[in-house]
């Protein structure tokens, strides 16, 4: 009859402490979606608040949350439109001048693909320089 008293009361004992595990899940249970509220209104706080200022790179600055700005530079043209201004403004361009040109727009890299990309396009026309390395452009019709 003991056993089964002692064994009663463990039973007790262990239903009391489900009810309050039970009950403290519950109430954590409450906490996490009443979290995943505030989050929600935090994203949608801070999608409309990106949609309004401007991104790093369209006005030259870091990010001011501390995000760096994105490496690629936003021109008025595209490096192929500046190379073909280059050259129809001067006739003929060597591959030094191009790629000084580039430079000088704050371009990373060199013209080379660009110019060579217009040749295959069959935009420009390429000669080899008779002295010296590198080669002269000029416009295909020209």
């Amino acid at each position: 009859m003991i056993e089964t008293e002692r064994t009663r009361e463990a039973i007790a004992e262990l239903e009391r402490c489900m009810e309050a595990a039970l009950a403290e899940w519950r109430r954590h249970e409450g906490e996490i979606a009443r979290i995943d509220d505030e989050l929600a209104k935090a994203r949608k706080k801070q999608a409309a608040a990106a949609r309004k200022r401007p991104r790093a790179h369209e006005n030259g600055e870091a990010e001011a949350d501390g995000e760096a700005a994105s490496p690629r530079k936003r021109y008025e043209r595209t490096g192929r439109q500046s190379l073909l201004w280059l050259i129809r403004t001067r006739g003929v361009v060597t591959t030094a001048e191009a790629n000084d040109h580039w430079q000088r727009e704050g371009r990373a890299g060199r013209a080379d693909p660009d110019l060579l990309a217009l040749v295959r396009d069959g935009v420009l026309r390429r000669e080899r320089r008779k002295r010296g390395a590198g080669s002269v452009f000029s416009l295909i019709g020209r």
